[in-house]
């Protein structure tokens, strides 16, 4: 969406699949990741940065628009793959784990070899696993999942 000054603003569609996903149709394992694009610290803000249609909302709780485009992602399975033929696997994200600062000022993940076990930094996390386990429950093609 153009800003107000004219330059591209970067939105995050919550109710449509990108359009290359129509090629994956018959393939016979698609596994779908939602990468980092719910742990960026533009995603916590919300502001400005979902969409739906031509609206984009000016705050947004990430939770609910996560539930948003998961539902629009199962809509789009349910409705393009055939379980008899296509294994689906969703492979989730981590909670961030950068040290000497954040992705995008020098920070690093490398070396990491143990999960995250602090619960207060992975509250955020649980309810979008529980947000996910639920999308998925009422999905027909069954989904092999891994957060």
């Amino acid at each position: 969406m153009p800003d107000t000054n004219g330059s591209k603003k970067e939105t995050l569609r919550l109710d449509i699949v990108e359009r290359s996903l129509d090629k994956y149709k018959n393939a016979d394992i698609i596994v779908f990741n939602t990468g980092h694009w719910w742990t960026h610290e533009k995603t916590s803000k919300g502001k400005d940065y979902y969409q739906e249609g031509s609206h984009i909302y000016d705050e947004s709780n990430d939770v609910e628009a996560f539930r948003r485009a998961l539902t629009t992602w199962a809509r789009w399975v349910d409705a393009n793959v055939s379980p008899k033929k296509t294994l689906v696997f969703f492979r989730g994200y981590c909670a961030s784990h950068f040290s000497g600062g954040q992705w995008n000022s020098g920070g690093q993940c490398d070396h990491e070899t143990e999960p995250i076990k602090n619960e207060t930094y992975l509250k955020t996390y649980t309810q979008k696993m529980t947000v996910l386990e639920s999308v998925l429950k009422g999905m027909r093609t069954p989904v092999a999942w891994k957060w």
